[in-house]
């Protein structure tokens, strides 16, 4: 008797399995759905204007770094030398935005401040900022500035949003 209640619940296991395999089968197919991103027409420039020199620091070798994090962190600016605040970084025919919202990601390293001589008024710490120009066919985009803490490098993240067209933009600026 044994013999056969063992067979008889190793083939009700056996057939619930399959009866779950079966209606798992039946199942509609998932079919993921890739939103398709319009590339943006129009001529792009990028305009960075800084506080203070941006330098590599004892922890961070980058001295600046621009990306586009949803575009596969693709790098737009990277350097590892002292860039001088004095002039505006500008980054003319800047391509690859794309209709809708874009995210540009900066981070500008400050140096090691506050480690010099303590009585020197000049190594004071101060607050760093970052002015983020973006221009659309000569149109003020985006122009935003991100700020940091004495001594803390700048980082921070800017959402672009950018219509499909140039007429997209002009249209909402002249709605009242």
């Amino acid at each position: 008797m044994r013999p056969l209640l063992a067979l008889a619940l190793a083939l009700i296991v056996l057939g619930s399995v399959q009866a779950y395999m079966s209606f798992v089968d039946g199942l509609p197919k998932y079919q993921s759905v890739v939103p398709v991103e319009t590339q943006a027409t129009g001529q792009f420039r990028l305009e960075l204007t800084l506080s203070q020199d941006a330098q590599p620091d004892a922890f961070e070798a980058i001295s600046l770094l621009v990306t586009l994090p949803r575009q596969g962190d693709r790098v737009i600016i990277r350097s590892e030398e002292v860039i001088s605040c004095a002039d505006p970084i500008i980054i003319d025919s800047l391509a690859g935005f794309v209709a809708g919202d874009n995210e540009l990601f900066i981070q500008v390293g400050v140096g090691d401040v506050g480690f010099g001589d303590v009585g020197s008024a000049a190594d004071v710490p101060r607050p760093a900022a970052i002015r983020i120009r973006l221009y659309r066919d000569q149109q003020v985009l985006v122009e935003e500035t991100l700020w940091a803490a004495p001594g803390e490098p700048i980082q921070g993240k800017v959402v672009i949003p950018v219509p499909e067209s140039p007429q997209q933009d002009e249209a909402r600026d002249h709605e009242h």
